[in-house]
């Protein structure tokens, strides 16, 4: 993979002031362009990114609850998984 390039041409927040950061970075990968977005949408969940390449893209999420329960004794997953095509 060739040398990632960070976009940074859209607007940048702190998230010390409890806002959330855009970013975005490419990377090439053959004839091949990856980009993986952070901080735009789906920012109600603990985590996510966009990865797009070429006519596809997957949005990834993860939602973590703040409070640490160790009388579970276990990690609790759950995944859920939607196709939808054009």
């Amino acid at each position: 993979m060739d040398n990632p390039v960070r976009d940074d041409s859209g607007p940048k927040t702190r998230p010390e002031n409890g806002e959330i950061m855009i970013n975005k970075v490419e990377a090439t990968l053959g004839a091949q362009t990856i980009s993986f977005e952070t901080g735009k949408i789906a920012r109600q969940a603990s985590g996510s990114v966009l990865v797009r390449c070429g006519d596809t893209a997957v949005l990834v999420t993860a939602v973590g609850d703040k409070v640490n329960k160790p009388e579970l004794g276990f990690l609790p997953l759950t995944i859920e998984y939607q196709e939808k095509s054009v």
